[in-house]
C-alpha cells in the first residue's frame, strides 16, 4: 500500500514534529539567510501567512521578532502545538494548504507569503493552484511571495527520480526522519521559476545553497533554493502568463464532439450553477439570456431563462422561441468562447449584447477555465513532442478580449471571482481509468488531425499522476467568473 495522501501526510508530520528541528540544523541556517534578505524587502508591521509553518521556528518567529503579523496554517496539529509553544504571539490555525482559503476579505492583504520546504507533498497541479492563492492573497504591486525547496543531484531512475520536459518528477519515494513517502515533487529551480511565472508575477530573484541534512553523509547533499517573488499588475485569474497571441479554437464534429459530450456529462456544474445563479439574485436579474453547450442542469432562480441555441451536430428538437433586440436585463456564457461559435469573439459578443436592454440592472457573466484548470492543463502538457504543432488553449487571453469588447461597449464594473466544478471518472478503477480517460480526452482534444494516438500516450503518463495524487477519480475543472455592470449594448 502507498504512503499518500493528507491522512499519512499528518500522522508522518505529528511524529516528526518533536525532532524536526534539530535534524535539519543546517537546513534552517540556509532559511535564516533568505528570511534577512525578505526582510529587507517589507515595510514596518507587515501582514504575514507562513504556509506550512512546521515548528514555528525559524519562520514564524523571525518575523514576529521583527514586528511582524504572523498567521501560520498547518497540516500537523503536533506541528501546530509546538508552533503555538514557542511562538505565542503568532496565530497558527491547523488546516491542510490546498483546501485553505482565507476569509475574503483578506484578500489581496498580505504583504508576504511564505512556504518553506512544505510543498514536497502535492502534485504539479495543486502545486499550480496554490501559487494562484498566493497571488491572488498578496497585495498588487508590493506583495511578496516565497517558496523553498530542494532536490538532490544524484537523482537517479532507481530512486523514482525521473524529470519531465518541464524539469518535474512525481509521485518520487522518499524517505524523512523514519517515514516513507511515496508522493513526493521535486524539480529544478527553472521548473519552479517558470510555474511561478504563470501567475504573472516577477521573480526577482532565486537564492541556492548546498545543503547536508543531519543524517546524511556529505555526499548526498541536497540543492536547496528559494524564489522571491513580486506580484505586479497583472490580474492572476487572467493566466496563465505569458498570454499567447492566439488560443486554440476546439472545432467539435464527428468523434470529438461526442467525446466532448461525454466529458461535459461528467462534469459536476453544481457550485458553479449556485455562484451564478447567486450573481444573478442579488442583481435583481428578470430575464436571461442562458449560453451554455452540453450543460443540462438549469439556474436555480424566480427569473426566466431563454437559452440562446448553439449548433452543436444533430438539429435539436427542443422548441425554441424567437428572442427580440433588448429583450434581457442578463446574458450569461458559460465554458464557450473556446469553441468555433465564438472564434470572431467581437462579433459573437456583440451579437449578445445586441439582446440586452438598458435598464439599470444590466449584466454579463462569463465563466471559463481557470489559469490552474487540472482538465486544461493536462491537455496543453500534451504538446511538446508532438509531429503537428497544436496552438496553446489559453482562457486567459479569451477572458481579456471579451472583457476588453465590454469595456468598449461601457461596461465599468468589471470583476473576476474564482469557481470550481469537477470532473470525474470514479466509475472506473485503476488502470482502466487512466486507459479510459487518456482515450476520451484524446478523442475530444485533436480527434481527426492525425495526432490522437501521440496525445493519448502522453495523456497515459500524465494521467497516472493525476490519479496517484487523486485516487478517487477527479480531475478539477477549475473557473473563473467574470461579472460585467453596465448598460448593456452600445447606443
Amino acid at each position: 500500500m502507498l504512503n499518500t495522501g493528507f491522512a499519512f501526510h499528518e500522522q508522518a508530520y505529528d511524529s516528526i514534529s518533536p525532532i524536526y528541528e534539530a535534524a535539519c540544523a543546517e537546513h534552517h541556517i540556509h532559511i535564516l539567510e533568505v528570511l534577512s534578505a525578505v526582510s529587507s524587502r517589507i515595510p514596518p508591521g507587515s501582514k504575514v501567512l507562513d504556509v506550512g509553518n512546521g515548528t514555528g521556528r525559524p519562520v514564524a518567529k523571525h518575523f514576529i521578532d521583527h514586528g511582524h503579523c504572523v498567521t501560520g496554517i498547518d497540516l500537523s496539529q503536533g506541528m501546530v502545538d509546538l508552533a503555538r509553544k514557542q511562538v505565542p504571539t503568532a496565530t497558527f490555525i491547523k488546516a491542510e494548504m490546498t483546501s485553505y482559503e482565507p476569509p475574503r476579505e483578506l484578500w489581496g492583504t498580505y504583504d508576504l507569503v511564505f512556504a518553506s520546504h512544505s510543498l514536497y507533498n502535492i502534485s504539479v497541479a495543486q502545486l499550480r493552484t496554490m501559487f494562484f492563492k498566493f497571488a491572488r492573497w498578496v497585495k498588487k504591486d508590493t506583495g511578496l511571495i516565497v517558496v523553498g525547496s530542494s532536490y538532490r543531484p544524484d537523482g537517479a531512475p532507481e530512486r523514482g527520480v525521473i524529470f519531465d520536459h518541464r524539469g518535474w518528477s512525481e509521485g518520487v519515494t522518499e524517505n524523512f526522519l523514519g517515514h516513507k513517502f511515496d508522493d513526493m515533487v521535486l524539480g529544478y529551480e527553472d521548473a519552479w521559476v517558470n510555474l511561478m511565472k504563470e501567475t504573472g508575477v516577477e521573480v526577482l530573484e532565486v537564492m541556492k545553497k548546498i545543503c547536508t541534512l543531519e543524517w546524511e553523509d556529505r555526499d548526498q547533499h541536497e540543492n536547496q533554493f528559494y524564489l522571491i517573488a513580486k506580484k505586479g499588475e497583472l490580474e492572476p485569474l487572467l493566466g496563465p502568463y505569458p498570454v499567447p497571441a492566439k488560443s486554440k479554437v476546439l472545432q467539435l464534429a464527428g468523434d470529438n464532439l461526442d467525446a466532448w459530450l461525454e466529458v461535459s456529462g461528467r462534469i459536476s456544474e453544481r457550485q458553479n450553477i449556485v455562484n451564478v445563479s447567486g450573481i444573478l439574485k442579488e442583481n435583481g436579474s428578470k430575464k436571461v439570456l442562458l449560453v451554455a453547450p452540453g450543460i443540462k442542469e438549469p439556474l436555480d432562480g424566480t427569473f426566466e431563462v431563454h437559452r440562446f441555441p448553439i449548433d452543436l451536430g444533430p438539429p435539436s428538437t427542443e422548441k425554441t422561441n424567437p428572442i427580440s433586440a433588448g429583450e434581457f436585463d442578463s446574458v450569461v456564457v458559460l465554458w464557450s468562447l473556446q469553441l468555433k461559435h465564438f472564434s470572431d469573439l467581437k462579433v459573437s459578443l456583440k451579437k449578445l449584447l445586441d439582446f440586452l436592454s438598458l435598464n439599470g440592472n444590466t449584466i454579463v457573466i462569463i465563466v471559463q477555465a481557470s489559469p490552474d484548470n487540472e482538465l486544461l492543463n493536462l491537455l496543453n502538457d500534451t504538446r511538446y513532442n508532438l509531429t503537428s504543432q497544436l496552438d496553446l488553449e489559453n482562457h486567459g487571453l479569451l477572458l481579456q478580449e471579451a472583457r476588453n469588447i465590454l469595456k468598449a461597449s461601457g461596461f465599468k464594473d468589471i470583476s473576476f471571482t474564482p469557481t470550481q466544478s469537477t470532473l470525474s471518472f470514479s466509475d472506473i478503477e485503476g488502470r482502466k481509468r487512466v486507459e479510459y480517460t487518456a482515450e476520451l480526452l484524446s478523442k475530444m482534444w485533436c480527434g481527426g488531425i492525425g495526432i490522437e494516438n501521440e496525445v493519448k500516450a502522453n495523456l497515459l503518463k500524465s494521467l497516472a499522476v493525476q490519479f496517484l495524487f487523486r485516487p478517487e477519480g477527479n480531475i478539477l475543472n477549475q473557473g473563473v467568473i467574470m461579472v460585467a455592470k453596465g448598460p448593456g449594448r452600445e447606443t
